[in-house]
């Protein structure tokens, strides 16, 4: 069979597809002038590599000679890797949950030549796309107009939905903050933890929010909830039990079956939330979702270099999970004597758990296990640590789901800012040294001429210029490294970096900043990304990130204005749909609680920091000598508590400092 033109693509997405029947092109300029050459409409496909669905559709309609033969007669094909395009990814799917309430992947789009959509949705079966496809086509040649008239309408709603934001206040009330439990209580599940419903996102942007909210307002019931969250997803099938590492969400509400691809930035977001639980509970389970996880990321998505990997599929052999699930008689047989015993903790029935088949999972931890069963707790670990040693072994004797080996710049920033998170409370060497080398990979390869690039490429192939994600992600981790280290390269770097931000994406409307710089190619909407979802918005990033240079830099009134400004235009909604918001809760934490500004000014101020990093305290900005700044420690040696630029008088003793936070 030909490939089509997708042979030419590096995308290990867009690569799938190079075989498919379907004249398949990638997003060109060339692809709409041969649209509106021949006169026909577009199909915008947009998935990515690890997306279960996105095979199924390529399987059941784009590999089908039929199914091809009625898209390339009629329209011209355009495949999107969203995690390469996430700027064509955001506004087309802005369209679609427009058009249908809600959105996913694959994403399928229908367009006019002008780039224009008018209807679209996410997967279809064959015989429904097929239908689609007809119907859509006959609608073109009978009523042209019909189309054109439903494409302006979707301009309208995508644009109003982007900037209908506005300052209603000039100040941020303490009420707000403190309400923010009261509203999202209601979506959450105090029985099996995470939000309601199925299926089940860990959701770490939300679950970091909470951790905020219990430190500031000593909330139990909160705290309860977040232990609670945390304990069933390490316990349940969403978290590889053998290796570490989440899935991407639970197909049920017991985080029982997951959809077994492994992302990044799920991973990445998650070793900061549990590093910073254990800080804050120091449930040792916590740490060992830690450790093992970085174990994960470390064995199966490092490359030499020290960039990270985006993600491992969910299928292997045309089966989704086919990898990580086991038969009965396969699992008990590995152990020989304990073999019954371990089939007892993780679940595993001769029936099998989920469809013939056993996903491992446990419902309690190992003291209540092995005191149930008569055993000693250390005699029942070394049966559970060699248990994972010899289902390892196993494993990796099948045929591995693919990783796509692409690097994505605000995706490796989130796993460095996880790195410096489980640094700063383990004290872990192997931590720090494999975050340093993925910083110097980022400013290596994927910064050049002031600038920062979406993905890492081999060179001479074509370069994708950074989003806002890439700079705001990117500016926030290397602020996490300075705090680490008070290296004042790191911070630096990150200020340079947000320069750039204020110059190149400011939009026009609003104080928040475009996803996309000045120089991007221009879709049929501008797109903004301002709620919180699986990942947190760039501009809640990137408002957070003003807010601390203001505190480190003389500039202090136009980074904190930006940011301030920035927080007021969604407060209005935040405290509407708070889900939708909860970085910006952070956000808004500092504002309305104050944040703590530790100055640092001794001889050795790496164990000063590392003093306060036994305790949780998510509002503290630490800060050292920072050379041609204004905005100094002051001139004593010493430690210094400071608020709004206002420092209480020093102490040289961090114990007594620790008394000065908590009080």
């Amino acid at each position: 069979m030909a490939a089509n033109l997708l042979h030419l693509e590096t995308s290990p997405y867009l690569l799938q597809h190079a075989n498919n029947p379907v004249n398949w092109q990638a997003w060109s300029e060339e692809a709409f002038i041969q649209a509106g050459k021949e006169q026909k409409l577009i199909i915008l496909s947009i998935g990515y590599a690890a997306c279960h669905w996105c095979h199924v559709m390529e399987h059941e309609s784009f590999s089908d000679a039929e199914v091809a033969q009625i898209m390339n007669q009629n329209y011209v094909c355009i495949k999107v890797d969203r995690e390469e395009h996430p700027e064509i990814d955001h506004i087309y799917m802005d369209a679609i949950q427009l058009i249908n309430g809600q959105g996913g992947w694959p994403l399928n789009c229908f367009l006019l030549p002008n780039k224009m959509p008018f209807y679209g949705g996410t997967y279809f079966a064959k015989e429904n796309w097929k239908d689609v496809l007809m119907k859509i086509q006959e609608l073109y040649k009978s009523q042209p107009h019909a189309l054109i008239r439903n494409a302006d309408e979707i301009k309208k709603g995508v644009e109003q939905h982007l900037n209908n934001f506005h300052a209603s206040q000039s100040e941020f009330s303490h009420e707000i903050s403190k309400n923010v439990w009261g509203k999202i209580k209601p979506q959450l599940d105090f029985v099996e933890g995470g939000l309601k419903h199925a299926p089940k996102f860990p959701m770490p942007v939300v679950l970091n929010m909470l951790l905020q909210y219990a430190y500031h307002f000593k909330s139990q019931e909160t705290d309860d909830f977040i232990k609670l969250t945390l304990d069933k997803m390490a316990m349940g099938g969403i978290y590889d039990q053998i290796e570490g590492g989440f899935s991407r969400y639970s197909t049920d509400e017991f985080w029982k079956v997951p959809h077994f691809e492994k992302m990044l930035y799920d991973n990445a977001q998650l070793i900061s939330v549990y590093a910073h639980a254990y800080q804050k509970y120091k449930d040792p389970l916590f740490k060992k979702v830690v450790y093992e996880t970085i174990g994960f990321v470390k064995n199966e998505l490092t490359s030499t270099e020290g960039g990270f990997y985006a993600s491992i599929d969910a299928d292997s052999e045309g089966e989704e999970g086919k990898y990580y699930v086991w038969e009965y008689d396969e699992f008990k047989n590995s152990f020989g004597e304990s073999g019954q015993m371990m089939a007892s903790f993780y679940h595993v029935i001769p029936e099998g758990n989920w469809e013939g088949n056993n996903i491992l999972f446990r419902k309690e931890d190992e003291k209540s296990f092995a005191e149930k069963n008569h055993i000693e707790l250390n005699v029942f670990e070394e049966y559970l640590k060699e248990s994972k040693r010899l289902l390892s072994e196993k494993r990796k004797k099948r045929i591995p789901p693919i990783t796509d080996q692409k690097i994505i710049t605000s995706w490796n920033a989130l796993m460095l800012k996880a790195l410096i998170d489980a640094y700063r409370v383990f004290n872990d060497e192997d931590f720090l040294e494999m975050a340093l080398k993925n910083a110097d990979f980022i400013k290596t390869h994927l910064y050049d001429e002031n600038v920062l690039q979406h993905v890492y490429r081999k060179p001479g192939s074509k370069q994708i210029s950074g989003f806002l994600d890439d700079y705001a992600f990117t500016a926030d981790a290397f602020i996490c490294l300075y705090e680490a280290s008070l290296d004042e390269k790191y911070l630096f770097f990150a200020k340079k970096l947000s320069e750039y931000v204020l110059l190149h994406f400011k939009n026009e409307k609003l104080s928040m900043f475009s996803y996309t710089d000045s120089e991007t190619e221009k879709l049929f909407a501008q797109p903004m990304e301002i709620y919180d979802n699986v990942m947190p918005s760039s501009n809640s990033v990137m408002a957070n990130t003003l807010f601390k240079l203001g505190v480190y830099f003389e500039n202090t009134n136009y980074y904190q204005s930006t940011s301030k400004n920035m927080l007021l235009e969604v407060i209005d909604k935040a405290e509407q749909f708070p889900q939708a918001f909860a970085n910006w809760y952070c956000q808004l934490f500092r504002f309305s609680e104050g944040s703590k500004e530790i100055k640092i000014k001794v001889a050795n101020p790496k164990t000063v920091r590392e003093e306060l990093d036994c305790y949780y305290f998510p509002d503290m900005i630490i800060m050292g000598e920072i050379s041609s700044n204004k905005n100094q420690p002051p001139e004593a040696e010493g430690i210094y508590l400071c608020k709004k630029n206002t420092c209480f008088p020093a102490t040289t003793k961090v114990e007594e400092l620790i008394e000065m936070i908590k009080t």
